[in-house]
Order: structure tokens, then C-alpha cells, then sequence
């Protein structure tokens, strides 16, 4: 019975170190089953990973607005 192991439970109750404050506050944020909160947790890791930001691209040295005028 290996798989039952590694079962993740149909009720946020049946969570293991879960007490009965995390379950309120789960329960008022609308989060009632474990599909809900992992859902939650996907969005936070994608939330979470850094972005690189977008290379910025030079702009031709003779047609510059930072030239100074002469």
C-alpha cells in the first residue's frame, strides 16, 4: 500500500501539521481542498522565480538624443 502513502488527501483537514488557526485562515481566503492550495503554491513559486530583464538595445552613436549639441 505504497501509493496510499503518497496520496495527497481530499480534505485540507486531513494535512499533516496543519492546525485548526491554518485551517480558518485557509477556509476564509476561499481554500478548502489541497488541489486548491497547490494551485496557490504554483502561482507563488511562478511569482517567485526572477524574471531577466529585457536586454536593452544601443542606440546608433550619430543619432543620439544624449549628444550633446555643439
Amino acid at each position: 500500500m505504497q501509493a496510499d502513502a503518497n496520496r495527497t488527501p481530499d480534505r485540507i483537514d486531513a494535512l499533516p501539521g496543519l492546525g485548526p488557526k491554518s485551517r480558518d485562515m485557509l477556509a476564509a481566503a476561499g481554500i478548502t481542498t489541497p488541489a486548491q492550495m497547490q494551485a496557490l503554491e504554483a502561482l507563488h513559486d511562478d511569482a517567485a522565480t526572477p524574471q531577466r530583464p529585457a536586454r536593452r538595445l544601443r542606440s546608433d552613436p550619430g543619432n543620439s538624443s544624449n549628444d550633446s549639441v555643439t
